[in-house]
This record gives structure tokens, sequence and C-alpha cells, in this order.
């Protein structure tokens, strides 16, 4: 019988952690849970995919049987703030690693943590509490903080990635540099160097051209 599982958030992300946890998992999601205020809202359904949605502040009074959280925020900021709450409510976190992902450790000493399918973490890679890699390749030595996202992001050997930091998709960071904490480095940026705490990096992006995609395929069609 699988263990029963109780996922934070109502939202896109909160649906696909669930589908997630449901089919390549040992748990079975039995609902979800945001906090009271928001619950009250009026905007918010008390069922979502057949599965009631709980007060969070309340789950040990509502669920009488044994279960364990999952905390479905992108925000770093709110998953942090969601996962202070859930140690001092007592509870127990669940951890996700995709049976497609290729990982060389164990990541059971650390809480909240999901590693994505397709995601590469190479050997003596330590990962902290609260953190979510999302199809990412980490190399060797590598030290990833506390409540970190990281997107599509490929991170060389010996690199340290400070708490709180947000990596965008296609993000790339040289080995043996130091991303301090709090620092959020854009879709597509390439760091070759350390960074100072709060710092934000930005790529301008792709140009758009002036001539329209028919012009374009008339062009090379001919």
């Amino acid at each position: 019988m699988k263990s029963k599982l109780l996922i934070y958030g109502i939202g896109k992300f909160a649906e696909y952690l669930a589908f997630l946890f449901n089919n390549d998992s040992k748990y079975q999601v039995i609902g979800y849970c945001i906090e009271e205020n928001y619950l009250k809202s009026n905007k918010v359904k008390s069922i979502i995919n057949n599965l009631h949605v709980y007060s969070f502040e309340n789950v040990t009074n509502e669920i009488t049987d044994d279960f364990d959280i999952f905390i479905a925020i992108g925000n770093n900021d709110i998953r942090a703030r969601i996962f202070k709450k859930a140690i001092e409510l007592n509870l127990s976190f669940a951890n996700y690693v995709s049976s497609k992902a290729t990982i060389w450790e164990n990541f059971d000493n650390a809480r909240n943590i999901f590693i994505g399918e397709g995601s590469i973490i190479q050997p003596y890679v330590n990962i902290g509490d609260n953190t979510f890699i999302i199809g990412g390749r980490i190399g060797h030595h590598c030290n990833i903080g506390n409540h970190v996202l990281m997107t599509g992001n490929t991170i060389g050997g010996n690199a340290t990635i400070g708490n709180f930091c947000y990596l965008g998709m296609n993000s790339t960071i040289k080995q043996n540099l130091a991303i301090a904490q709090n620092t959020v480095i854009g879709m597509g940026c390439n760091l070759e160097k350390n960074t100072n705490p709060y710092e934000v990096y930005s790529n301008k992006g792709t140009t758009i051209r002036k001539v329209d995609s028919k012009q374009l395929g008339n062009r090379f069609l001919k």
C-alpha cells in the first residue's frame, strides 16, 4: 500500500507534482492544502481533481491518518515560508526524485526536494532542503543550497549555488564558481565569474528580424 501525501498548492505546478507522485513514487496523493486566509477566498475551489482542499493550518486535525506533505510552490520565498510553518506544525516532508533522472547520490537527508525527469546529477553533489531542480545538469562536487529553484540549467563541476538562488531556463554556470545567496540568473545567461548576494543577471534575448516568416520561407524554397 502506498504512503499518503498531501500537496501544498492548488495551481498547475501542484497538479503536475500530484501526477508525478501518483505515477512515479511510493506515494498516493490524498488531497491539497493552502493557508486558511486563501482557502476562504471565493475564488478557491473546495475540490480539485476529485480531491479535497484542506486548511494548511488545520491539516493535523482534519486528517487523522499518517501522511507526508510536499510544498509545490515555485516562488523560493513563499516556499521557504511554508516550509518553516510546516516544521512548526511538526509535519513530515516527502521528496520527489524522478525515475527518469540520472543520479548517483542518495538525497534522503534533504527535505521537500524535487529532482525532475531528465535531470543528470553527477557524483559528490549536495542538495539542500526545499530545493527544486527541473531538468538540470549538475556537475560533480557541486553544493546546492536551501530554497533554490533551477530550471533546465547546466552547472559545471565544483560550483556552489547559495540559498534562495533562482536560475532560469538554459542558464549556464562555469565550473568552480560561487553563486551567492539570493542571486537571480535569467533565462539563457552564461556566468563566468562569482556573484554577490542579491545580484540579478539577464540576457537581452532574441532579436526580432525585419522580415516575416512568409518572406523567409519563399526566399529559401524557390
